[in-house]
């Protein structure tokens, strides 16, 4: 059963400029089951063997060695990944041969970040009604989602 999972296509809508919340978690899940994640976000532990906090200079310069570490074929895939996975209008934000700088360029575009755009989707998650057609699981899952883009 794992090999037909590992063959089966992950199909979820490309990027466009209303639905980053949900592509964003689509996409990460895509990048981790093909083994892409890791060229992407590159991560370092903050601890030492002994438990104690590492200086920022050291996790700095262990980060920088871990980003030099990639693959870059893998990074490759992980790009032409994030570039195939967007609708033509988000292009324009998909120019680097760097995976990370890709993966960030969306965020900083879609990401609810100034006040009044957070004022705007806390009035939308008040002011939202169920619907007498919709279903209680669907009505759930539209207040999970808004939820998740205030975040």
């Amino acid at each position: 059963m794992s090999s037909t999972l590992s063959n089966t296509a992950i199909r979820f809508p490309k990027l466009n400029n209303a639905n980053y919340a949900k592509w964003v978690v689509c996409m990460e899940a895509t990048l981790v089951r093909r083994g892409l994640w890791s060229v992407v976000c590159v991560h370092v532990l903050s601890f030492d063997e002994d438990g104690k906090e590492k200086a920022t200079s050291t996790i700095a310069a262990e980060l920088e060695v871990a980003k030099k570490k990639r693959n870059q074929t893998k990074m490759d895939e992980a790009c032409a990944k994030l570039i195939l996975s967007v609708e033509s209008g988000q292009l324009s934000h998909m120019h680097s041969c760097n995976p990370t700088e890709i993966w960030e360029t969306p965020e900083r575009m879609h990401r609810a970040a100034g006040f009044v755009t957070s004022l705007a989707l806390c009035c939308q998650f008040l002011t939202v009604k169920k619907l007498d057609s919709q279903p209680m699981q669907a009505w759930i899952s539209v207040i999970q989602g808004l939820a998740f883009c205030m975040e």
